[in-house]
Formats: C-alpha cells, structure tokens, sequence
C-alpha cells in the first residue's frame, strides 16, 4: 500500500492534473537525461501552440478551455500513439512532442497529422469549435545543447510559424536575428515568468 502511495504521489508530480500528460517538470528532466546519457542521439521537439484557447475563455468561459485543452490532448495523444512520440504539456496553451532516434523519420507524418487532429471541431456549449494551431520544431544536438535552450529554440519556431501556409517553422538561426529580433527576449521572458525567474 505504502509502495502504490508512492507511485501514485510520483505519477501526480510528474503528469498535468487537467490533460493527463507528462508536464513541463518531466519534460525539461527528461531532455535532460537523454542529452546526458545519450549525447549521440538526436532529438527532434515539436512544440504544439494551441491558438485559440484564449478565445474560448474569453467567449465561454476558462472551464470551456480547459475542456477543449483536454479534449486536444486527448485526441493528439491517440493520434500519434502509433509514430511513438512523447507528449507533454509544457504550459497553458502549449503541448510538446518529443521524438529520438529512429522516430525522427516520422516527423513529415506528425506534423500534418497534428494539424488534422486539431481541425476536428470541438463542440462547446452546442457550438463545433476547430482549433488552430502553431508548431516550432528543433533538434539537439543542432540547435541547442540543454533543455531550457532547446524549449527556447521551439518556442521561436512557433512564434514565427503564423507565417506560414502550414503554420509550421523549423528553428534556424537566422530566427534570432530576423526582425522581429525582440521574439527571443519574448520567448525568454515567457519562460521566466512560467518558472518563477522574475524578481523586482
């Protein structure tokens, strides 16, 4: 009994109450652990803004966002179950896919699939709501060579992804120095404030 209170506390520290996935603690330890324990392997994060789920909590209410949050998360989770990434939830509005190895072969599967899911309306209040979203992706070791780096490097990504016909950016660096140059202060200051950096 003392051994299945453990696990369960374990499960909760780890996993979002709301969408069941892993949550930002996990993710930023497991990227962690993968770069130190397997420096060679390649990793490929593809992080899922969900545009619209302010909107909803504006018009419906935030228990209607946390529902369409939910549902998403649901749906992404059954729906890219079988290309074996994992999902996490990193923040509010934003879902990351994390792939390694062999799996990156199927990022030109994942990204359109994700895309399908999330236009698949989402009924609130009798009302059929589709989804947009927003997708940055990157790679380690490419682009950044720590968890708080690379989260960045797909953060950039996506804030440039409403660019884009498929609404999909692949990090580079030349993202930083584009002229909207103030998106890396943005995106740091985002992550900041998330993770309780700011003191006045």
């Amino acid at each position: 009994r003392v051994r299945r209170h453990a696990r369960q506390q374990e499960h909760l520290a780890n996993h979002d109450a709301l969408t069941g996935l892993a949550n930002r603690h996990n993710l930023m330890r497991t990227l962690d652990r993968q770069s130190e324990e397997h420096p060679a392997v390649q990793v490929h994060l593809v992080l899922i803004n969900l545009a619209r789920v302010r909107e909803v909590n504006e018009s419906f209410g935030p228990r209607a966002g946390d529902t369409v949050l939910e549902v998403c998360a649901q749906r992404l989770a059954k729906a890219l179950a079988p290309l074996d990434w994992k999902l996490f939830r990193s923040s509010g509005t934003e879902i990351v896919a994390m792939g390694t190895g062999e799996r990156l072969g199927t990022l030109e599967a994942l990204v359109p699939r994700v895309l399908a899911v999330l236009r698949e309306p989402v009924p609130v209040d009798g009302t059929p709501l589709e989804m947009h979203a927003r997708l940055g992706s990157t790679f380690f070791p490419e682009d950044a060579l720590d968890a708080s780096q690379l989260l960045r490097c797909a953060e950039i990504a996506a804030l440039h992804a409403r660019q884009e016909v498929d609404h999909w950016t692949r990090y580079s660096r030349a993202l930083d120095r584009a002229p909207g140059r103030d998106l890396k202060l943005r995106a740091e200051l985002g992550t900041g404030i998330r993770e309780g950096q700011l003191r006045l």
